[in-house]
């Protein structure tokens, strides 16, 4: 076993270059990999023994209040870690701790005596926390490389119940992994499981619904009375978690959310704050460096200006199948690995703006998916003729909305806006004949359906908010942060999804977080006069990659290898005389289909890298 655990923290070092251990119990083990940044000195090494020696804890994360808890129970600790604080809580009050912990954690703590593992994971999902179960035994680890490591026998088939979800959003949801057998504990999840017996049991300590159910009434507050309270939960967050032994930086892109969380850290970091904005060969005159930089002098951060040569580090791509373990659609994780391993020479934590548009409308669809229903009985009328456009870039574009606009519900149709496919065909018809047979029960909008259904109660705008914190958050964009950082041995921290903050949100009816439908209105009227009036009211702009120009070019030769590899393995899996045909019409603009290229691209690149087969064979 001791062998089997060394190996498993061996693959996860990037994760955690500073130091590595492993604790071996009777019948059980834990590894660690540290990075260090509260505390560095050994005595913050795990996994960690609580002082009785009943517990251990293996542990990624930070609990930002951790202090508040040390005096709130009269816990006397021998280091400066986080890690000690959670672990002789646990200790004293078990799982029921949990939902006192304001931060991003995924942990294992074993209790000797009573031979129980515990697992648990952060509210919203930052921090990722894989497992699968084999003949009784528990198999865990931050990564899905680790489970292998632990169990390098253990067969690596495609989950096809994923692939239908993948073909549509490029990700598998739900904790659904695209692995048969390995799956990804939910947020706010806990997983208890007995090493006596093998019965494992789920459940979780947090809820939105719950939150919202006790939330406190708002309505007799002001607007002005509103936005300051958000302001306050805001700048709180950003100071509490500037909390770190080592410095502290903030990738800031020149938006709202990341100009706020500079603004308000500037006020409470001790030392001169470093801010870092990236310029991409492919979009310097398109980007927002000239925002950031003046945001950047508005608050006296030392700024630094990083050129990505994202075309000169094609072979990235490949880096981030490995890291992420599966095959990921978000380009912009390559950019974002890029400027981390840039960084990562100077710092080892990060504040970033992610979760500002789910909590307070970032979003068009929160306005406009609530006035749709008036245009339903015209798309439905639509929908047989949209079927015969062309699929020319502009007629794939008007078919994809009605498409969404005839959707049978408002799971349906928020799905179906949320995928980039403009094509007559869905985009498992890449997949060849038998794949697509085998998948053609998966309902791809069901789990949109089951999400939206725990909301049924609430206005359409509010499920639409609570929909994308359960669903967008967790299983798309937290992953890519996560993967593209830790790769590099960064720890990115969201303020915007602290505890305080999210509750108070969760509070906010949609209605009051988007003004007339104005996106961020809320959050601006908050923010005004603390962050410039031209990053408030500035046109928003995302990381564009133009991914559609590399499977048409510089990638083309390499996807036709992955491609054909991919088919070595799983007999028939992509469809390549379809795929040749999407990239001729691609290269010639008669129709975009840049992204589902690069999804079955990385796909391709998946399959054949952790040697996927198909289940049964």
């Amino acid at each position: 076993m001791r062998a089997r655990l060394e190996a498993a923290a061996d693959v996860l070092e990037h994760r955690g270059p500073n130091d590595g251990d492993w604790w071996l119990g009777s019948d059980c083990g834990l590894a660690h990999r540290r990075l260090a940044i509260l505390d560095p000195s050994p005595r913050g090494r795990q996994p960690m023994v609580s002082k009785s020696g009943r517990f251990v804890i293996a542990y990624n994360g930070e609990i930002y209040n951790f202090r508040e808890l040390a005096r709130e129970f009269s816990i006397e600790a021998e280091s400066g870690s986080d890690t000690e604080i959670l672990l002789e809580a646990f200790e004293r009050f078990g799982p029921a701790i949990l939902p006192r912990l304001n931060g991003i954690f995924a942990f294992a703590i074993i209790d000797t005596k009573e031979r129980v593992a515990w697992l648990a994971r952060d509210r919203l999902g930052v921090k990722p926390l894989y497992l699968a179960e084999r003949e009784g035994c528990l198999l865990f680890g931050s990564e899905i490389k680790a489970i292998f490591a632990l169990a390098p026998k253990m067969d690596r088939e495609l989950a096809l119940a994923s692939l239908h979800e993948w073909a549509w959003y490029g990700n598998a949801l739900g904790g659904r992994t695209m692995f048969e057998g390995i799956e990804e504990i939910e947020p706010a999840g806990v997983v208890r499981h007995d090493l006596a017996t093998g019965k494992t049991e789920r459940s979780v300590f947090w809820s939105i619904v719950g939150q919202r159910e006790k939330s406190p009434d708002l309505g007799e507050l002001s607007d002005d009375d509103l936005a300051q309270k958000v302001a306050q939960a805001l700048e709180k967050s950003v100071e509490r978690q500037l909390v770190s032994d080592v410095p502290v930086g903030i990738f800031l892109s020149g938006g709202i959310d990341s100009s706020a969380i500079t603004a308000f850290a500037s006020r409470h970091y001790p030392d001169r704050l470093e801010t870092f904005s990236v310029a991409f060969d492919y979009d310097r005159d398109g980007s927002e460096l000239a925002r950031a930089r003046s945001v950047a002098e508005t608050f006296g951060t030392r700024h630094h200006e990083i050129d990505v040569a994202v075309s000169e580090n094609l072979d990235a791509i490949e880096h981030l199948v490995a890291s992420h373990d599966l095959p990921f659609s978000d380009a912009a994780n390559i950019p974002l690995m890029l400027l981390s391993e840039r960084v990562s020479g100077t710092h080892k934590v990060i504040l970033q703006g992610d979760g500002g548009d789910e909590l307070f409308g970032g979003y068009s669809r929160y306005r406009t998916v609530p006035r749709l229903g008036r245009w339903k009985g015209v798309a439905m009328l639509a929908r047989p003729f949209a079927a015969l456009l062309p699929d020319t870039v502009r007629c794939g574009r008007a078919r994809r909305y009605v498409e969404a606009l005839g959707a049978a519900d408002p799971a349906e149709l928020v799905a179906l806006l949320l995928t980039v496919e403009r094509r007559s065909k869905p985009p498992t018809a890449i997949f060849g004949n038998e794949v697509q047979r085998l998948i053609a029960d998966d309902n791809p909008f069901a789990r949109y359906r089951e999400v939206m259904a725990r909301f049924a109660h609430l206005p359409l705008a509010d499920r639409l908010f609570f929909t994308d914190m359960s669903i967008i958050l967790p299983d798309i964009f937290l992953p890519k942060v996560d993967r593209s950082t830790m790769a590099r041995g960064i720890e990115v921290r969201v303020p915007f999804l602290d505890n305080d903050l999210a509750d108070l949100s969760i509070a906010i009816p949609a209605a009051r977080k988007i003004p007339g439908g104005e996106p961020k209105g809320l959050l601006k009227r908050a923010l005004a006069g603390i962050v410039p009036d031209d990053v408030l009211y500035g046109p928003k702009r995302g990381f564009g990659v133009p991914f559609g120009n590399w499977v048409a070019g510089p990638l083309a030769e390499g996807m036709d290898t992955a491609v054909a590899a991919a088919n070595v393995r799983i007999p028939g899996l992509l469809a390549t005389d379809y795929i040749a045909r999407l990239r001729e019409e691609h290269r010639a603009g008669r129709s975009d289909n840049g992204f589902i290229l690069w999804k079955a691209f990385n796909l391709a690149l998946w399959v054949d890298r952790f040697g996927v087969t198909m289940p049964g064979r």
